[in-house]
């Protein structure tokens, strides 16, 4: 999945001048414990769960100093938007990490990122889970049972198809999504039964604050 905006030559250049940089005892643990996850992320074998991994410690460190973030800051929707053509048009992206870690088999601790994305004035959502879902062989179109629940609402259980790389599932009715997501707020909390490698497991976000960022994605894909 292309959102993923990991910026390895800067983590490269982070991770080089640590043992240059003097600093109190509390902000040297801080540096310690950065590139030890870095250490454990570059280990990992597949290229999504790796990247995820990266993620993780880019969202929970202030990279200009290394220290961890306070709060629910590392949890917040990010929003990426992108020029598409000389009118001006955006195609724009928001971002959502779990709040809660997901431990891979090379024993790294990745989240699962729920997306809306509107591309050429189409709107999608689905949520990278950052392992496969199901078996990598072959072409063919998997889906795979999901139950899932936004705040006070009913359990909803839906089939959701998986992408080319089944590493991702998508939301069957993006717009409804967002509009309940902007009317419940609070969190949501989606459980998958992958069809191979993995037992069930399931990813929790805090949805709230959408609205806040809402506005040029609305505009981009035409939104009522």
């Amino acid at each position: 999945m292309g959102f993923f905006k990991v910026k390895y030559s800067l983590v490269c250049l982070l991770a080089g001048v640590l043992s240059l940089t003097s600093l109190s005892s509390a902000a040297f643990a801080d540096q310690e414990d950065f590139s030890d996850r870095l250490r454990t992320c570059k280990a990992i074998d597949s290229m999504v769960a790796r990247t995820q991994c990266y993620d993780v410690v880019m969202d929970e460190y202030d990279l200009g100093t290394l220290k961890r973030r306070g709060g629910n800051e590392a949890y917040s929707w990010k929003i990426d938007t992108k020029k598409r053509n000389s009118s001006g048009s955006l195609d724009v992206t928001l971002t959502l990490p779990s709040t809660d870690l997901f431990i891979t088999r090379e024993s790294a601790q990745i989240r699962r990122y729920l997306v809306l994305s509107c591309t050429q004035g189409q709107p999608s959502a689905y949520i990278s889970w950052g392992v496969p879902i199901g078996r990598t062989e072959g072409n063919a179109v998997a889906d795979n049972l999901v139950n899932s629940k936004l705040g006070t609402e009913p359990l909803k259980a839906e089939r959701w198809l998986a992408s080319t790389d089944k590493t991702a599932s998508f939301i069957p009715t993006p717009t409804e999504f967002y509009n309940r997501i902007l009317k419940a707020g609070g969190t949501y909390v989606v459980t998958i039964k992958p069809e191979a490698y993995y037992d069930t497991f399931s990813a929790t976000f805090d949805v709230t604050g959408l609205a806040d960022k809402f506005q040029p994605f609305k505009e981009s894909c035409h939104l009522p």
